[in-house]
């Protein structure tokens, strides 16, 4: 149990660490991991889906592995601001020096740790989506023929023409 509050402790120092733009790759983590277990329980389900609703979704995790690395510059951004806003005409902080470049790094790895798995999900479902999508225009194509092949096989009686 001691270990385990140490872990806490330390994941909370960590963000804590990494500055308030942390707060913005937090919220899209959450997001992304909603995103991607419901993907997985809806494509399990998809013999009964139509193609929209095997795309929902999809737009927006694509978009959080596209945005994640550029928040996480911002926030590398934010971190040298806080660098070069600690050098003083009388020296430089390495405290404050210090904070900056932990700033930086923490935000340009969380952007990196959010976006390598949403990208890799991404494409992932993408790809399910689109195998679903032409298994069922096939499936459509073979019932429209055997429609058309009953219509053109049907004949009239002899009676029934006079």
């Amino acid at each position: 149990m001691g270990a385990g509050l140490t872990r806490r402790t330390l994941l909370f120092a960590i963000i804590q660490a990494a500055g308030w733009p942390i707060y913005f790759l937090l919220a899209v983590s959450i997001i992304a991991v909603a995103l991607i277990i419901e993907r997985f329980i809806i494509l399990r389900k998809a013999g009964s889906a139509v193609a929209h609703e095997l795309e929902r979704f999809l737009t927006t995790l694509g978009t959080i592995a596209t945005i994640s690395p550029l928040m996480g510059l911002f926030g590398t951004v934010v971190g040298m601001i806080e660098i070069f806003g600690s050098q003083s005409p009388s020296g430089s902080n390495p405290q404050q020096l210090a904070h900056g470049i932990s700033v930086a790094l923490y935000n340009t790895g969380f952007g990196l740790v959010i976006a390598i798995p949403a990208m890799i999900f991404f494409r992932h479902f993408r790809g399910r989506v689109e195998t679903f999508v032409i298994e069922m225009e096939q499936q459509a194509a073979r019932l429209v023929d055997v429609v058309h092949g009953e219509r053109f096989d049907f004949q009239q009686p002899p009676h029934a023409e006079a």
